[in-house]
């Protein structure tokens, strides 16, 4: 039976995942000099990591039988929530070193990145997908002010996230182009999350094949062997039997 901390290990493994993969675009946003919207947007996800990274610790101490035991396992990622909070830029600036350490949390992801590849994580992913397409469509049309409709900066979102353009809709300035590449790396990595989520699914298929057939042949090794010992009980039935029949001839 799955354990309360295992559960919510689970729960918050897609999410973990993403905020591991975005460490190193903020850690680039806050560590050089960049022009607005970029700046705030650095600053928001900073927020957004740490605050799911310290959501994730407070949740497996609330759930977790033995906190003591959880967090001499977890010391590093107990750091991190505590001693890397933004909170402001002088604080931050003299523990920027000991915000590298979200980095080391990218060992985990090879392990964590089977979750992305389940049902619960699609469904995720395709939501995430969902909204940076509508964020996305939405700042196209503010950096570009000849387009004004909702439907030109999702017709050009549509076609940055699939790499498929979006003909005479073009990005001409530095902003759109800047969010196109975003988008791109979305659509890109939802069809690898897609590609992926079907290849373990096949995967999967033929493990569970292998597995059943086995476990068939061991119940037929079993069903031999004890055939073997049923034919060697009659056997010496038979050779009692037998010599029973000699003792009583005269």
């Amino acid at each position: 039976m799955e354990s309360p901390t295992d559960r919510m290990q689970r729960r918050f493994r897609v999410p973990i995942i993403i905020a591991t993969l975005l460490v190193i675009p903020v850690l680039i946003l806050q560590g050089f000099e960049v022009p607005e919207p970029w700046e705030t947007v650095g600053y928001v996800l900073d927020w957004v990591l740490w605050l799911t990274f310290a959501a994730e610790v407070v949740a497996m101490l609330v759930v977790s039988e033995d906190r003591w035991g959880w967090v001499r396992g977890h010391v590093l990622d107990v750091l991190i929530v505590v001693l890397t909070p933004p909170v402001g830029q002088t604080v931050l600036h003299s523990f920027r070193v000991l915000r590298l350490l979200q980095l080391v949390r990218l060992a985990r992801v090879a392990t964590l990145l089977r979750g992305v590849f389940t049902i619960e994580g699609v469904r995720f992913v395709a939501f995430l997908a969902f909204v940076t397409l509508i964020v996305g469509a939405q700042a196209f049309i503010t950096a570009e002010s000849q387009h004004d409709s909702i439907w030109s900066g999702l017709y050009w979102a549509l076609g940055a996230m699939t790499t498929a353009g979006s003909g005479s809709v073009v990005a001409t300035t530095a902003t759109a182009a800047a969010v196109g590449s975003i988008l791109t790396i979305v659509g890109i990595s939802f069809a690898a999350v897609i590609t992926g989520a079907i290849a373990e699914r096949f995967v999967a298929s033929e493990s569970t094949l292998v597995q059943d057939t086995a476990e068939d042949l061991r119940q037929d090794l079993l069903m031999h062997d004890k055939l073997d010992v049923l034919l060697q009980r009659l056997d010496r039935l038979e050779a009692a039997v037998a010599e029973g029949r000699s003792a009583q001839d005269p």
